[in-house]
């Protein structure tokens, strides 16, 4: 009885010390696919780190010196993990479309307003115009990049790139003008029209002039 209690302690503490060696090795397969963070992958790469340093300890029980081998890759682990855990959140992983409500709510009006002027107080081939053709190349880049932010090389190397061309929408006539950017981290269209304000939309407005459908 106590050699099996002494046993499974071992076993524990072999488990407890392999524990961050074994948090890199998941992290770094994880990061291969994705890179961002979230609570379900955290709680996926915990479990898998438990399970990975359960197994390894239970291997390094059998060698010889296996108590200075645990200590070492403990100590050692401690110092990568701590530097590799902490990049996991990266920067570049925060979404990038609230970019896009910024370029439509600041851009677009004065976009707007200049081409109204100089065309007659008509709205008119207003999507032709070269300086909304910018903003629309400006806000497809805010897209594309955002679509892709979580992806790891894998990933990215195994999808490819969505079309930006049906996520960017602008409609015009004389009267009105409604334009329009898919938003993906909300899966949502954000549009605005004549009315000056941020209208948000689960469904594209297609060939309306008006973000209200």
């Amino acid at each position: 009885m106590y050699s099996k209690l002494k046993r499974y302690c071992i076993s524990i503490l072999y488990t407890l010390a392999l524990i961050p060696v074994s948090l890199v090795v998941i992290i770094f397969a994880v990061r291969l696919f994705y890179i961002c963070q979230n609570n379900y992958l955290n709680i996926v790469i915990a479990l898998g780190a438990f399970t990975l340093a359960g197994f390894l300890g239970s291997k390094l029980q059998k060698l010889r010196r296996s108590i200075s081998i645990a200590v070492c890759v403990f100590l050692a682990s401690l110092l990568v993990g701590s530097i590799y855990v902490s990049s996991f959140n990266c920067a570049r992983c925060i979404p990038t479309t609230l970019a896009v409500d910024i370029s439509l709510r600041q851009i677009l009006p004065a976009t707007v307003e200049r081409y109204y002027s100089n065309s007659g107080f008509s709205y008119e081939s207003f999507c032709e115009d070269k300086n909304l053709l910018d903003l629309e190349g400006k806000i497809k880049s805010q897209m594309k990049g955002n679509s892709r932010r979580c992806y790891g090389p894998v990933l990215a190397y195994l999808i490819p790139k969505k079309s930006m061309d049906n996520l960017f929408v602008c409609n015009a006539n004389s009267l009105n003008y409604a334009v329009e950017a898919y938003r993906h981290d909300e899966e949502r269209f954000v549009c605005m029209d004549n009315s000056g304000a941020l209208v948000y939309n689960q469904e594209s407005i297609g060939k309306a002039v008006s973000c209200i459908r």
